[in-house]
């Protein structure tokens, strides 16, 4: 199972999706999306706690972490 793990002020919600069930898939690359388009950054993370901001969904990663947008003030 992969994961899609999204912070935000409530804390962190887990999306699971595998990635040989299409269905999964699209809900994932939907909910991957859904946040894109809001702001938010994903990364890439890998085993040893590095990561790699990314821009597209790739169902194939193990565990995506997405972020809301910085602000200043």
């Amino acid at each position: 199972m992969s994961e899609l793990r999204v912070m935000d002020r409530s804390g962190d919600t887990t999306y699971t999706w595998d990635p040989s069930n299409p269905n999964s898939v699209a809900v994932a690359q939907a909910t991957f999306d859904t946040f894109k388009s809001q702001g938010y950054r994903a990364a890439r993370m890998e085993s040893d706690g590095a990561g790699e901001f990314i821009d597209s969904f790739d169902p194939n990663t193990g565990t995506i972490l997405v972020v809301p947008p910085m602000r200043g003030g």
